[in-house]
């Protein structure tokens, strides 16, 4: 340092601050050496949850292009997939080949055509549903009038 007596009096002193290269003590190195592991660490976290982000900001990106390649082939084709209600009809009557038809509701279309399983043609079996009361044996009780019953 300098001393102001003997500085020339033509002479103008500022204080001044610079950047220039120092040697560090033992205990500096130490916790520069520290300071490095932690941030090795949080750069290995950072990199971990930059992959995650990554991977999901790809997986919105690809629902956008796969969404956007299906609406411009949609436009392109002037058609696209859509669920219809259907009709399942079997054929019985067109022995011997009886077949299953399926048919769109929306058009009348037949669509589908085939030839029935064996499974298929055994379920053909015209039968009336029940009586119910009439299974159950039905109790001529059960027709009085309320004022007939007994308390």
């Amino acid at each position: 340092m300098t001393d102001k007596k003997k500085t020339p009096p033509t002479t103008k002193i500022e204080p001044i601050t610079r950047e220039l290269l120092c040697i560090l003590t033992d205990a500096e190195v130490n916790d520069c050496a520290r300071r490095a592991a932690f941030k090795d660490q949080k750069y290995d976290e950072v990199v971990i949850e930059y992959e995650q982000v990554k991977k999901a900001w790809k997986e919105k990106l690809d629902i956008l292009v796969k969404d956007r390649k299906k609406l411009q082939s949609e436009a392109r084709e002037g058609k696209t997939m859509r669920n219809v209600p259907c009709e399942v009809h079997f054929v019985y009557d067109a022995k011997p080949n009886a077949r299953v038809d399926v048919i769109r509701l929306d058009t009348g279309e037949v669509f589908e055509t085939r030839s029935m399983s064996d499974g298929e043609k055994q379920q053909h079996f015209p039968f009336e549903e029940p009586d119910m009361d009439d299974e159950l044996g039905g109790n001529e009780d059960d027709e009085k009038d309320d004022d007939e019953r007994p308390d």
